[in-house]
């Protein structure tokens, strides 16, 4: 299933390596990231993509030793980002 950033959400970010914060003006929330969540939000703003690709891209960008492990927690970050509502599923026509 391929994801996409919300466009019900306006969010503002900045990363200084391991600290990250974003800004959702339209609700107005403020949001701290860990190095993973902002690296899989970055995944995302570059279009629509599935969560095995995250995967795969971030375990290539970090050297994971243990995969499913990774897998494991990025599913957890983007279920969390789907609860809030920042990314949507694409719906084929």
């Amino acid at each position: 299933m391929l994801l996409r950033q919300s466009t019900e959400i306006e969010l503002h970010w900045r990363d200084w390596g391991e600290d990250s914060v974003a800004f959702e003006a339209r609700s107005g929330a403020r949001y701290q990231f860990d190095p993973l969540s902002a690296a899989v939000m970055a995944c995302f703003e570059g279009g629509p993509t599935s969560v095995e690709a995250v995967q795969q891209m971030l375990a290539a960008d970090l050297d994971a030793a243990d995969d499913a492990a990774l897998a494991r927690e990025i599913g957890e970050i983007v279920d969390k980002f789907r609860a809030q509502g920042w990314l949507v599923p694409i719906i084929a026509a």
